[in-house]
């Protein structure tokens, strides 16, 4: 027990070793008491500034909020991962500045969360979790924010770095292969070059990251027929990147084949669509193997393609 020379100092030490508990709770009552945009907004740059695990209450607490729960009840759903509908539906309904705001506290308890978090706490794959099901809301509504979505590729490609979990790339690569109508548009070559980096890595890991290798790649092709080659910023993610991977690709595509291994359905679709629209942007580019093994998979009963897949690829 410790000696106080006196009732004032006994009631600053006891302040003080309750003040990351006090700002959380100071912070919390800003949110629910100012409706004020600005002062919402200045919330955020506060996450990184704060103990994680703070961090994340408040932020859980933010969108508990807007869904009209408690957060013990918020947190409890997101844990059975059972409120799905809830979020996409609360992301729909709110205004554009509301949800740009959610996303952006998203983003930055990402990179804020210790990836060594004790399992019994909030962690990164739930926070991804959410961010997944917001975006899969916010991809139907009217009002689209294109620098909104920028920003959630570029936030979420950054998790594929090699010094992240495994698991974690995983999930995060999942969530931009299933948001891809919504990154298609967009012009972002720091992006591209992370998920090629990514996908190359899955590709070195053959069997056990097969699936993985071909989302990435697929998202990649779809993102490249945007890249500007010229763009100092595509520098380093340039024709040669894309050309080793797109090399990968065929020789994947070819142990396939020999091995008798069916593609991912809903992939196939989309790659071929990838890969026509880049051999439209660069004809050189695209390995000439591509077309013909993705034509004998479909032969091999490997794969299933349309009649305009096909028709694509014979046109190569």
């Amino acid at each position: 027990m410790p000696k106080f020379a006196n009732w004032n100092e006994r009631d600053n030490s006891a302040v003080w070793s309750q003040c990351d508990e006090l700002d959380l709770k100071a912070i919390i009552w800003i949110h629910a008491s100012f409706v004020d945009d600005e002062i919402q907004d200045s919330l955020i740059p506060v996450i990184s500034e704060l103990k994680p695990s703070h961090a994340t209450a408040l932020v859980f607490a933010v969108i508990a909020d807007k869904m009209d729960l408690s957060t013990s009840t918020f947190v409890r759903h997101v844990r059975e991962r059972s409120c799905s509908s809830t979020l996409r539906d609360t992301c729909m309904r709110l205004g554009r500045r509301t949800r740009k705001r959610m996303f952006e506290m998203l983003l930055k308890l990402l990179v804020h969360i210790p990836r060594d978090q004790d399992p019994s706490e909030l962690g990164a794959l739930d926070a991804l979790w959410v961010l997944w099901e917001l975006c899969l809301g916010t991809s139907v509504v009217e009002d689209q924010d294109p620098y909104l979505h920028q920003s959630i590729l570029n936030g979420v490609a950054e998790l594929l770095s090699e010094r992240e979990p495994f698991r974690l790339r995983r999930a995060a690569m999942n969530l931009l292969y299933e948001s891809t109508h919504a990154w298609t548009y967009l012009y972002c070559p720091s992006a591209v070059g992370n998920i090629i980096a990514f996908a190359r890595t899955c590709y070195r890991h053959d069997i056990a990251a097969a699936d993985t290798f071909v989302k990435a790649t697929t998202v990649v092709l779809l993102l490249s027929q945007w890249l500007d080659w010229n763009d100092e910023e595509a520098m380093p993610h340039h024709r040669q990147q894309l050309k080793g991977l797109l090399r990968d690709l065929a020789r994947f595509l070819r142990q396939c084949n020999e091995d008798g291994r069916r593609y991912d359905e809903r992939s196939a679709g989309k790659l071929v669509y990838g890969i026509a629209m880049l051999a439209e942007k660069d004809e050189e580019l695209v390995n000439k193997m591509l077309p013909r093994v993705l034509l004998e998979g479909a032969e091999l009963g490997l794969l299933d393609l349309t009649h305009e897949d096909r028709v694509m690829l014979r046109g190569m």
